[in-house]
């Protein structure tokens, strides 16, 4: 439990401090990442994954501290989390290398 209330802190975190763009603070990722999603004729595949990457650590760092007890009780819920978010974690490190995201703020190393 605790290294999932870290997770979700440090993800609170990461929208307060700069990000990956000099002193543009995290949660401006948001905006930008929805005006991506409306023109998908002009995405990269390199921005695709990374959004997917992003979006999905989103979503278990939000709810993993609710279905603590879920994750528990099902190995189907374990390792479906576990699978997504390793295959997910896996795209998002070799596109980070890959592309060379320039070199992240404070908020940037919290995200990752």
């Amino acid at each position: 439990m605790a290294f999932l209330l870290a997770a979700l802190g440090l993800f609170v975190a990461f929208h307060f401090l700069p990000g990956f763009r000099g002193q543009e603070l995290g949660w401006h990722v948001w905006p930008n990442l929805w005006r991506s999603i409306r023109i998908l004729k002009h995405m990269q595949p390199q921005e695709a994954v990374v959004m997917a990457c992003f979006l999905n650590f989103s979503l278990l760092i939000v709810v993993s501290p609710v279905l603590k007890d879920v994750f528990r009780k099902s190995l189907w819920a374990w390792w479906g989390a576990v699978i997504f978010s390793g295959i997910a974690g896996s795209a998002f490190w070799v596109m980070y290398v890959v592309a060379g995201t320039p070199h992240p703020e404070a908020g940037g190393w919290c995200l990752l």
